[in-house]
């Protein structure tokens, strides 16, 4: 048996490895994941949204067991999870060849899919709600909104923000965000509350917070018209109109990986039969804890690896036609839904990627709000954009100039500070409407809305059945509400559901795996030695292993 440190799925863990000879039921690799963020909702929220992701069918690491609640034997909140087999894709895909990246992508454009089609009636992250004397069994619970934007800085030491109905309430809640950082008795530099300066600009001064809040507050103005279908293109007939603002203000939420970065992707080649050809590959995917149900415009995203990176970054190679090959496989699945709204709520994602930007990035926001206004006059000539933009900021923008006024840096440009944004910098990257629908659009969408897919007024239905893995009889999956106890989707029957849950044995919270964390880490040679040796003798006593199972 060994313990050694390693970065896995992009983050840090222990990987316990067993002598094959030594265990009879065990993995022969364990993984101890330390999910940083919320006490106790962090941990939750994996278990939540890795419960979640089980349901839509996407691969995931087998969970083990875990603690969640301190103090425990351990001394941290830890899940202890099976390796799966494969590479990362981060370390795999320079030695791949052309066609074995293109069954990647289209492996991922899949597991894209069945996480689109799992839905929610609330914009939420779901996290799991213990039951039973000894936890014998794990509900879900999507009261809450537990991501990265709500749990920055002084917010993360706040209540949690609730789960949002509609998604009006949703971008209010972004842009409310910055009050509940910034109160209105912090005016003052000596009332500066803590965290909420970063690396370099640790102290705010008065003017910083009074720039923050007003620009949050000019962004409010505009979320009447970014919750889906303003900036629908003229050429689009009534009919076809009516159909693509159906999907875009949609009620149903989709569920939504937020940080799908190339190492949180674990791809497998399983060893095809000789008389076969070859397999397609088998994706893991991890980091549950950054997921979430959002609006479908929302979801309907390239992972961030196959967007436009800001310039430092080396450019990944074929990342282009890798973003091409994942599209033309979601089209070629019929997920057509997912291509309405990846090609018409461009505008959409960019102004949820500015309410959800740190405030740091606030000069940023501010050039986001001029090139808003760009896209608006070409889309909407007629109507008068609802902002100015601040000073200077036109002219930054015209000569790709990024120093801002002072209080926050923006690199070399608003481009490189909104790709590294989350949902930022989709504003004109996406695909031209005719080329994502594949034909002209105007009939593509009058076609689609004829052809008996449902769709109706956009105040909660949801259109269009799906060629990829699904619900039974082809719908999407569905995940029960704020408070509910289960994760569901619906059968043949309507009152046989399937409710999966997390089920983990009586001993799994008795279990005392490795105390160390960071600590381990970045510690001394001795620390790390004396730390093993409390990973060895805390092993055997793993409980049986839990697996994710549906019950009828």
């Amino acid at each position: 048996m060994s313990v050694e440190d390693i970065i896995w799925g992009g983050d840090k863990m222990l990987q316990i490895s067993f002598e094959p000879s030594s265990v009879a039921r065990y993995p022969l690799t364990i993984l101890a994941h330390f999910p940083q963020g919320r006490p106790q909702l962090t941990t939750l929220t994996y278990l939540g949204m890795s419960s979640a992701a089980f349901v839509s069918g996407v691969d995931q690491p087998s969970i083990l067991g875990f603690r969640y609640s301190l103090p425990n034997p351990v001394n941290a909140e830890v899940i202890l999870l099976e390796k799966p087999p494969g590479e990362q894709l981060d370390v795999l895909w320079p030695r791949l060849t052309t066609d074995q990246q293109l069954a990647v992508c289209e492996s991922l454009a899949e597991a894209m899919l069945l996480m689109f089609n799992l839905r929610a009636d609330s914009i939420s992250t779901s996290k799991v709600s213990m039951q039973g004397q000894n936890f014998e069994t794990i509900n879900i619970d999507n009261s809450l909104l537990l991501t990265r934007p709500f749990n920055e800085g002084p917010l993360r030491s706040m209540a949690p923000q609730p789960a949002c109905s509609h998604t009006a309430d949703y971008l209010s809640a972004l842009a409310h965000r910055i009050d509940r950082a910034f109160p209105e008795d912090s005016s003052s530099a000596a009332a500066d509350p803590p965290h909420t300066g970063w690396p370099g600009k640790e102290q705010l001064s008065s003017r910083d917070i009074a720039l923050i809040r007003g620009t949050w507050r000019r962004l409010a103005q505009l979320i009447p018209f970014h919750t889906g279908g303003w900036y629908l293109p003229d050429t689009l007939s009534a009919p076809a109109r009516t159909h693509a603002s159906a999907i875009l203000q949609s009620a149903a939420r989709a569920l939504h990986h937020t940080d799908l970065q190339m190492s949180r992707i674990v791809v497998h080649f399983p060893p095809a039969a000789p008389a076969a050809g070859a397999s397609p590959p088998r994706l893991f995917l991890t980091g549950w804890e950054h997921a979430r149900f959002a609006p479908l415009w929302s979801c309907a995203r390239m992972p961030p690896w196959l967007q436009p990176q800001p310039q430092p970054q080396r450019p990944l190679r074929g990342r282009r036609r890798a973003q091409r090959a994942v599209y033309a496989a979601l089209r070629t699945a019929g997920a057509h839904e997912w291509v309405f709204a990846y090609a018409f709520g461009g505008a959409e994602r960019f102004f949820e990627g500015c309410l959800a930007a740190h405030w740091m990035c606030r000069d940023a926001v501010e050039l986001g709000v001029v090139r808003l206004r760009e896209e608006w006059a070409r889309v909407r000539p007629g109507a008068r954009f609802p902002l100015c933009a601040e000073r200077g900021f036109e002219r930054m923008l015209a000569m790709g100039d990024g120093r801002g006024d002072g209080c926050t840096p923006c690199g070399d440009g608003w481009r490189d500070v909104w790709r590294a944004q989350e949902g930022g910098g989709e504003l004109g990257a996406g695909v031209d409407w005719s080329e994502a629908l594949g034909l002209d659009g105007d009939s593509a969408c009058s076609a689609l809305a004829g052809s008996g897919s449902g769709s109706g007024s956009g105040s909660g239905s949801d259109s269009g059945p799906t060629k990829a893995r699904t619900g039974v009889d082809g719908q999407p999956m569905t995940v029960a509400g704020a408070n509910s106890d289960a994760v569901s989707h619906p059968t043949s029957t309507e009152n046989n559901v399937a409710k999966p849950m997390l089920v983990v044995s009586k001993a799994a919270d008795t279990s005392d795996v490795h105390s160390a964390t960071l600590q381990t880490l970045d510690g001394t040679d001795t620390d790390k030695a004396n730390a093993q040796q409390k990973a060895l003798r805390a092993v055997k006593a793993l409980p049986k292993r839990a697996v994710l199972k549906t019950k009828t």
